[in-house]
């Protein structure tokens, strides 16, 4: 592979190369083009780590800035602290239970009705966690579709039309592989 006439940015893509604290490497250059690549790091290496460090900063930046616009999410914490301290009550009594326990954990102050009443009031945070959950399916198809509706959901469009989206999506592909 010749390195001499690509750019930065073409020759950090080409051959996967990271930057570890001033030092720069790769995991996907070939043995016999390892003499081409250690030539064209010498010639460019401040450039090189210059270019490396603007990504991760700009990686950083974006991480930060989506970060931001799902903790704008209105109620989503509240949602998020509800759900989880209901999820503890039951993994603790659950606990208690196969222990033969003789004291039970004391019962969260949400119930399911309180989860139930958080989403109706903060919709687009429930539109969210249901996102997020499809997200994770084992089926690649199923979470692609979420994932979609979850950044939409994140970016401000509307989250009923993304959830239904997913939703037409993923039915679309059940309907196309019932019988597979």
């Amino acid at each position: 592979m010749k390195y001499e006439k690509m750019s930065i940015e073409e020759f950090v893509q080409a051959t996967h190369t990271f930057r570890l604290g001033d030092k720069v490497g790769t995991t996907s250059v070939r043995k016999s083009d390892a003499p081409a690549y250690a030539a064209y790091v010498k010639a460019h290496k401040p450039e090189i780590l210059s270019f490396l460090l603007e990504k991760e900063e700009a990686e950083k930046k974006a991480a930060a800035d989506r970060q931001a616009k799902i903790d704008a999410i209105e109620g989503l914490k509240e949602l998020e602290a509800a759900n989880e301290a209901l999820l503890n009550y039951r993994e603790a009594f659950n606990r208690a239970i196969e222990n033969d326990d003789a004291i039970f954990p004391s019962k969260p102050s949400v119930t399911p009705e309180g989860i139930e009443a958080m989403r109706k009031k903060y919709p687009r945070a429930a539109a969210y966690r249901k996102a997020e959950a499809g997200s994770l399916a084992a089926n690649y198809v199923q979470a692609s579709a979420y994932k979609k509706a979850l950044e939409r959901i994140i970016n401000g469009d509307d989250y009923e039309k993304a959830l239904a989206d997913a939703d037409a999506e993923w039915k679309a592909y059940l309907d196309e592989h019932i019988w597979d």
